[in-house]
């Protein structure tokens, strides 16, 4: 008798182990994604050239004889620099910012009004863009742009659309159709080169608090309405969700969504209406 009540407790005892370990074993592990409403900017891409639109020229003020040239090709400057030094002692001084493009004349004499050297205006640096004609009609004079590009790698410099052009080209080579736009770059500087290529991002519109999702949280059933299944007190519950396009960091949410929702991440397994399930991981926020 004792036997069989010991064997009687030894079973009550192993299912009361191994019954919740199975039903915890069917329960499907997710990760998820918590909703944060954020700003979005609406961005088209184009690529150009850096520009310079006025060349700055330092002449002698009378005829004589050059002693000393403070500067050399390349060189920066600023507003008041010494640049050269004339043999009666007069000074010539740059009156604006620029970067020394040529040196004509680096001694001797030289004529009133000779040119000695030039220099790049590095406020009148600008972008000459194309931008392609699929999204032309997004851009606007005074629209922001970031500008990068290899020649200045780790910075972005800013600037405004300043005009665009009324006639698009066609490029011999691609036979792509784009449109020129002058960027009028903001703070320019000397690490900024003529003929530099660069890429820009112009932003066209501004999206306040938009919902922006892993593009795996959301899934299309034969019927091609899109769905997404939201945490709710332990169990993914599946929710309609109608999106506005692909962004670099997901998909835009127009209705369905609220911030503070918690999504599964991996939307494309199978799982029921409203199923139980067990999150272990929480994905970036």
């Amino acid at each position: 008798m004792k036997k069989w009540c010991f064997l009687v407790a030894f079973c009550i005892l192993t299912a009361s182990i191994l019954i919740p370990s199975a039903v915890t074993a069917s329960v499907p592990v997710v990760e998820t994604y918590t909703v944060k409403p954020q700003n979005f900017d609406v961005q088209v891409s184009a690529s150009g050239l850096i520009e310079q639109t006025n060349t700055v020229v330092v002449t002698a003020t009378q005829a004589g004889n050059i002693r000393s040239i403070f500067v050399k090709i390349g060189s920066s400057v600023q507003p008041g620099d010494r640049l050269v030094e004339m043999e009666d002692g007069s000074v010539l001084t740059a009156e604006q910012a620029g970067t020394v493009e040529t040196i004509a004349r680096s001694g001797g004499s030289v004529a009133a009004g000779e040119t000695i050297l030039s220099m790049v205006d590095t406020a009148s640096l600008a972008a000459r863009i194309k931008i392609g004609e699929d999204v032309i009609a997004d851009v606007q004079i005074g629209q922001t742009v970031e500008l990068t590009g290899s020649g200045f790698k780790d910075l972005v410099y800013t600037g405004k659309i300043q005009s665009i052009s009324a006639v698009a080209q066609v490029a011999s080579s691609t036979a792509q159709t784009t449109v020129e736009a002058v960027v009028q770059i903001d703070d320019p500087d000397a690490r900024l080169k003529p003929g530099f290529t660069v890429k820009a991002r112009i932003t066209t519109a501004t999206i306040p608090e938009a919902i922006i999702v892993p593009a795996d949280c959301v899934q299309q059933d034969a019927d091609n309405i899109e769905f997404v299944y939201v945490l709710e007190n332990g169990q993914a519950v599946r929710r309609q969700v109608t999106t506005d396009f692909l962004t670099a960091d997901g998909l835009i949410i127009k209705e369905g969504l609220q911030a503070g929702d918690e999504l599964v991440l991996d939307a494309s397994r199978t799982l029921g209406q409203a199923q139980q399930v067990a999150v272990i991981v929480k994905g970036a926020q």
